[in-house]
Parts: C-alpha cells; sequence; structure tokens
C-alpha cells in the first residue's frame, strides 16, 4: 500500500466525532476506488430457471441439467423431486447426473450451466454452491469455464473432484432411491480478472462416472475494481489550522 498525501477543505468535525471533508485529485474523487464495469448476477434457482441462462449437453446423451423440482424421469424415477433439497434447504436447485436411478445406468456427463452474456472486468469473481446429493457417491467432477461464445471455444478457470463423504444433517433421495444424508454443501470460487473481455461463464460437469448428482446453488457473478483503479482504503486527516490560525503542538485539543 502506498499513502498518498492530498490536500483537505472544508473540513467539519461534529461533537460526536463524525467528520466529512473535501479533497481534490483523490480517486473516485475522495469517496474511494470505484468499482469495475463488469457484470454482476445472483441466482438461486428458486423461480425456475433464471432468464438468459441455457444448458449444454455437450456429448449429446440425453443427460443435461435440470431443476430439482423436474427431475424425475431424468435422473430420479417418475413423479420424484428434490424440490426443498437446496442450500439450506431452499425451495429448488439445479442438478447435472452421472448415474441415473430412473434407468438405473452410470452416465459419463459433459453438461454446460452457461450464463447469460456478461462484461468480464478485472476483479470479477465468480462463486457458487455445490454438494454431492448422494453423500455416499460424493466424487463428482466440475469447474468453471468462460467462452467469447457460450457454445464453444471454453477455456477453463477451475476444476475441482469432490471427494468429501461427510453427510450433511439433510436426508433425501440418494442412490437406488433409498433416503440417504445429501452431502455437505461447498462453496466454490474464482477471480475471472485474467478473462475480462469473455462474455460467458459455464460451471461444466464433466471427467466422472458412476456417481450420482451433482446440486448446485446460489450462484454469482461479483464486481471488483478496474484494471488501474486504486482502490482507497482510507483517509489520514491532519489539520495544521482551524480558522486560519495555525496548530503548533498536534497534541493540543482544539475545539470545534
Amino acid at each position: 500500500m502506498t499513502e498518498i498525501i492530498y490536500g483537505v477543505s472544508d473540513l467539519y468535525v461534529s461533537s460526536t466525532g463524525w467528520a466529512m471533508w473535501g479533497a481534490e485529485g483523490t480517486p473516485g474523487g475522495g469517496g474511494g476506488g470505484q468499482g469495475g464495469q463488469g457484470s454482476t448476477f445472483s441466482e438461486n434457482f428458486d423461480a425456475g430457471m433464471p432468464a438468459g441462462w441455457t444448458t449444454v449437453d455437450a456429448n449429446n446423451d440425453g443427460y443435461n441439467w435440470v431443476l430439482g423440482s423436474q427431475i424425475g424421469g431424468v435422473y430420479l424415477i417418475s413423479g420424484a423431486s428434490l424440490a426443498g433439497s437446496g442450500h439450506n434447504s431452499s425451495a429448488d436447485l439445479i442438478c447435472s447426473g452421472s448415474y441415473s436411478n430412473a434407468t438405473n445406468q452410470a452416465i459419463t456427463p459433459d453438461n454446460y450451466l452457461v450464463s447469460p452474456q456478461v462484461t468480464l472486468a478485472a476483479g470479477s469473481t465468480f462463486s457458487f454452491w455445490a454438494c454431492a446429493q448422494d453423500a455416499g457417491y460424493p466424487a463428482e467432477h466440475f469447474g468453471v469455464f468462460v467462452s467469447d461464445n457460450g457454445t464453444s471455444d471454453w477455456t477453463e478457470v477451475q476444476s475441482w473432484t469432490m471427494t468429501a463423504k461427510s453427510g450433511g444433517n439433510v436426508m433425501s433421495i440418494g442412490r437406488g432411491g433409498e433416503t440417504r444424508a445429501q452431502g455437505n454443501w461447498y462453496n466454490y470460487s474464482v477471480d475471472l480478472s485474467a478473462y475480462a473481455g469473455q462474455k460467458y461463464v459455464a460451471i461444466r460437469h464433466f471427467n466422472c462416472n458412476d456417481q450420482f448428482i451433482l446440486d448446485v446453488d446460489d450462484v454469482e457473478l461479483t464486481n471488483g475494481a478496474k484494471d488501474g483503479d486504486r482502490h482507497l482504503e482510507y483517509f489520514k486527516v491532519m489539520c495544521t489550522s482551524i480558522d486560519g490560525e495555525p496548530i503548533f503542538n498536534a497534541d493540543t485539543e482544539h475545539p470545534f
């Protein structure tokens, strides 16, 4: 951190110590660094698939991302639902599977959950919560990818394999249709500053087989400071005069 000194004018300090002042030439006009120009969103899927979001079944196996409330007949038997099994027991979530109770078969997924077109800037951060639907079958592999067209030319930002087998407190539908512990929810976050200019962000479920279901919820894109901006961490106000009268002893108390 670099300390930069600016002149202060029109200083006002209340009797309770609250202060305001003017300062020319400071980053953001004296109010702190300006935020970047990147897009932001926050989606929890409780109202269904958000506008502008798409899914891509990249290997054309007929399996794709599906809302938990609409999962029956896809990864669960017809009529079954994961409504109410989202992060913090929220109303809905979105899921992709590597095994289907509906057909009793293993799946090798390659599914993209794709955001609407966005603007990524330095400081853009993408985050989401994920868990294994069945804590006994947790090894789902997934990652964050970016693209400039939303359908191809995907670049991997980071990927993970869920390994923790400890179950959470929520009992839900597990592999084979039994009531089993849902895995713990974990937060995943990536800094997208290096991908400024890319237009789409996706969560890809891939490179795994014969587990069960990857649950995703509470997806967010947040916006940080622009590249090159100075972030103002604090103001240090040094009072050298009051009403034109110079102050020679910095330890002296002066009424305002």
